[in-house]
């Protein structure tokens, strides 16, 4: 990732949480979310990993690993610089959120504090992690476990447990998570509606 990819990947995380101007919106979420300044560590993070072949990078990349524990103590995000996140990362508020370095996440994700995304066994750091989809809201203490893929425009319930694939346009709750509500569900329109054989009681 350039430099300029970086860049715009920054802004598109700002402009997730509000819209004007850059530098000065930079500095208001900073100060209101402390999540997003482990979003921006990791985001120079990436760019110093895409770059560690020069020495320079390189010496760079290993001041930032120093700083690192300090940063997530703060920010309270667990988001190592080689994981693979798209731009426009939303973390609403400070709390434990762990982000595995295998996980893979697309663009305009959004989580609540608490979510934890990883492997499924303990103990077994590469077993495989989830692939998230573009536009997926995760809500809080939620956890997606596994080798797994989330599509698109999903959202996760508050203390769900995923250990399943999920598909587009569903919404999923419970421990175990199961689907609630589909694209279909939204819009009644797009489905065949079919006769019931639920007796009607008149009101006397």
């Amino acid at each position: 990732m350039t430099f300029a990819q970086t860049l715009d990947a920054i802004r598109q995380d700002v402009r997730r949480y509000s819209d004007g101007a850059f530098l000065v919106l930079l500095i208001k979420i900073l100060y209101a979310h402390p999540s997003f300044a482990g979003i921006l560590y990791y985001r120079i993070g990436h760019w110093l990993w895409g770059t560690r072949r020069n020495p320079l990078a390189w010496g760079a990349y290993v001041c930032h690993r120093v700083f690192y524990p300090l940063v997530r103590m703060y920010s309270g995000l667990e988001l190592l610089p080689y994981t693979s996140v798209g731009p426009g990362l939303q973390i609403l508020h400070y709390g434990p959120t762990i982000i595995h370095p295998a996980a893979v996440m697309g663009n305009n994700v959004s989580l609540l504090h608490g979510v934890t995304i990883g492997v499924s066994v303990i103990g077994i750091s590469n077993l495989g992690a989830p692939c998230i989809g573009d536009n997926v809201a995760i809500g809080t203490g939620a956890a997606i476990l596994g080798d797994i893929v989330i599509g698109n425009n999903v959202t996760i319930g508050a203390g769900a447990v995923v250990l399943c694939s999920v598909p587009e346009n569903t919404t999923v709750v419970g421990i175990p998570a199961r689907p609630v509500m589909t694209d279909q569900d939204k819009h009644p329109s797009l489905s065949i509606m079919e006769p019931t054989n639920i007796p009607v009681r008149s009101l006397r």
